[in-house]
């Protein structure tokens, strides 16, 4: 049976691992179809802006992404973390919404300023990052030193602008590479050296502008040089000039488009697996950015995860639904950035708790409701009653609100997938965070010439951003890999970057087409609009590739 959603009106269908998993889990059938889940989960993920603020807690100065004027307190990890303070709780009020009791919960409760460890290193200006060290406007990472403006990297140095990469070093604007050493504005390559511009490249060296290489050394454009033939043609390429690289990211472009060979689906050792990039995955329906799970559906960027529905951003956790950015869960349903929480429902930043509904900031408890403890009986009573009035008002079932969300919807993951207008997300109750701009960008902003010939001289200079118009400073941080790399100086926005990095990926949006090889009917998530000409099925790409 079709059903129709509550947010884009569009019908949906459950299928039988959907009706399998609601079953188990106890909850009824949803109301929104999968993209508008995602989409709500993700406004709670935030990428904001970095920024100095007071602790509402010990009144230090602390860096976060939560502004002075979020709902909630907001103090310090690791002072979070302590004992130094007690979470506030609430009795029930059965004539009142149970959303509105917990959003009155949230205001009152401390969340900590950013995540991440306590075994970071001098990454005050960092969000979700863990055993790293030097590191600078970065998220989502793990064992990184010295890099700056990244997004999901693991075990990486000396990196600039990369975005989803693991093992790099003195890599620069690499989007979905793995263990490459000085590579350059490249996509989807491994094991590479020394190289520029290439796709889909594996053990290749010495080259530039190349697609679809295996084991290959001192190519250009895919045409084989001599070793000394290929130093004078780089040598005659302005790769300090601005103006420069973004010809040759056009130029990048377009072979993307006419020449280079597509996978249909990035997926690597799957089984009965639906999505895209899929790793060591089996029994996945309509995951992406996947690894190491088992059984479930509508999952996105998460590990190590099994029979789960609707989970993002999760780590270990198993038979949960609606979750976000949390790990180790296990029958777990509703919840956000909570850690090794079991038989709970509706969690905001709680940890080790069991058997709780409906906390925030709650640590180490058990059979406990807006934050208040109760015996096990009083417990189990009172939720039932919670639950069949949260049915009766349309609640239960439901995920966190828009208006729990923490910052506004543009400073979340959910406006890189989802971009949508102020007065819709306001309508839908959520909040819209006003970003500094410019329609002639910043008066104190200055102009670079085309090739920047002394770095230092840029070290603190305001920069108005080419597409969004936001002031943005070059950091110490930066300039000396730009100035031992011959990199121009950006003109734009890191987060813009990083955006831009991210939507060189292939979306969620799932597109039937033709095997350009064979003519089978695929399904892929290459965008009609990207103009790729030759996608291929798996059989097909490996053939022609090797």
């Amino acid at each position: 049976m079709a059903i129709t959603c509550t947010d884009c009106a569009k019908e949906f269908v459950l299928d039988g691992q959907d009706k399998e998993l609601l079953s188990r889990l106890n909850v009824p059938n949803p109301t929104k179809c999968p993209v508008c889940r995602l989409q709500r989960r993700l406004a709670y993920w935030t990428f904001g802006k970095f920024r100095q603020r007071q602790d509402d807690i010990t009144g230090k100065m602390i860096i976060s992404v939560f502004g002075s004027d979020v709902r909630f307190p907001v103090t310090d990890r690791s002072n979070w973390h302590s004992d130094n303070w007690v979470a506030p709780s609430m009795e029930i009020d059965f004539s009142r919404s149970f959303f509105e009791q917990l959003k009155e919960l949230q205001e009152q409760t401390p969340h900590f300023h950013m995540l991440g460890d306590d075994k970071n290193v001098n990454c005050d200006y960092s969000d979700d990052v863990w055993s790293c060290k030097d590191c600078y406007h970065c998220r989502s990472m793990y064992k990184v030193e010295n890099s700056h403006f990244i997004y999901r990297v693991i075990e990486a140095r000396d990196c600039l602008d990369c975005t989803y990469s693991y093992n790099l070093e003195n890599c620069y604007d690499n989007t979905y590479c793995f263990k490459n050493y000085q590579l350059f504005y490249s996509l989807d390559s491994r094991d590479c050296t020394d190289s520029y511009f290439l796709y889909d490249c594996r053990g290749v060296k010495n080259s530039f502008m190349c697609w679809n290489l295996r084991n290959k050394e001192y190519c250009i454009r895919n045409k084989q040089y001599s070793a000394e033939e290929y130093n004078k043609e780089i040598q005659k390429i302005k790769l300090n000039s601005w103006q420069t690289i973004k010809e040759l990211k056009n130029e990048f472009t377009e072979h993307l488009q006419t020449d280079a060979i597509h996978r249909v689906t990035y997926q690597n050792k799957c089984e009965e697996c639906e999505g895209n990039y899929l790793n060591n995955c089996k029994n996945i329906t309509n995951g992406f950015f996947v690894e190491d799970s088992e059984n479930c559906q509508n999952i996105f960027r998460s590990i190590e995860n099994k029979d789960t529905l609707d989970v993002t951003g999760a780590l270990a956790e198993e038979l949960s639904y609606e979750t976000i950015q949390s790990a180790e869960l296990y029958n777990v349903k509703f919840a956000a950035m909570s850690i090794r929480c079991r038989d709970s429902e509706y969690l905001d930043q709680c940890i080790d708790l069991d058997q709780c509904f409906g906390c925030v900031g709650l640590k180490k408890k058990k059979y406990s409701i807006l934050n208040k403890q109760y015996s096990e009986n009083d417990y189990k009573n009172l939720k039932d009653k919670i639950i069949s009035k949260m049915k009766a008002d349309g609640e239960y079932g439901e995920f966190l609100p828009y208006n729990m969300m923490y910052t506004g919807y543009n400073q979340s993951f959910a406006n890189y997938y989802f971009p949508q207008t102020r007065d819709n997300i306001l309508n839908k109750g959520g909040y819209w965070d006003e970003i500094e701009s410019s329609e002639e960008g910043s008066r104190s902003a200055v102009q670079l010439s085309d090739i920047v010939e002394n770095y230092d001289e840029v070290v603190g200079k305001v920069l108005s951003c080419e597409v969004t118009k936001r002031d943005f400073k070059i950091v110490p941080q930066e300039i000396e890999f730009y100035k031992q790399h011959k990199i121009p100086v950006p003109r734009i926005h890191p987060d813009e970057r990083n955006l831009q990095r991210f939507r060189m990926m292939p979306g969620i949006k799932p597109y039937v087409i033709k095997c350009n090889a064979c003519n089978d009917d695929l399904l892929t998530y290459y965008p009609p609009e990207w103009g790729y000409k030759k996608i291929l099925c798996d059989t097909c790409y490996m053939g022609w590739i090797y």
